[in-house]
């Protein structure tokens, strides 16, 4: 049984579904790198690989920022890799041929204090 972070479920998403892991609310900035909350990615009953995309929005210009995907098999803090690109400073990633069971976005370096939302697509 995955080992989770705090007592709520996590985000599920099937292909087609979106999540927003990262809500303005969150102290991004203060915490970095900062971890989103972690999403489950369903595959219904084959283990076909899927497709994942994620995307940023500020409130106002950012500066220089960087980040990425991580994906894990069981969720474990330790167990998320980093998917694609080591990091980015593009507001969207996209990448193809996921087969993991768990994503989420870490938010690298910001520069600008400003509020940031995350959005997982599968």
């Amino acid at each position: 049984m995955p080992v989770y972070e705090n007592i709520a479920l996590p985000y599920s998403i099937a292909p087609g579904e979106s999540a927003t892991p990262i809500v303005s609310t969150d102290n991004v900035q203060g915490a970095l790198p900062f971890k989103s909350e972690r999403v489950a990615l369903l595959r219904g009953l084959n283990t076909v690989a899927q497709h994942l995309s994620a995307e940023l929005q500020f409130s106002g210009t950012p500066g220089a920022y960087t980040w990425q995907i991580e994906t894990a098999d069981t969720d474990v803090d330790a167990n998320y890799s980093i998917e694609g690109t080591v990091t980015t400073s593009t507001p969207r990633i996209e990448l193809a041929n996921i087969a993991a069971n768990f994503a989420r976005i870490r938010v690298v370096t910001l520069t600008n204090a400003v509020n940031v939302t995350g959005k997982l697509s599968a």
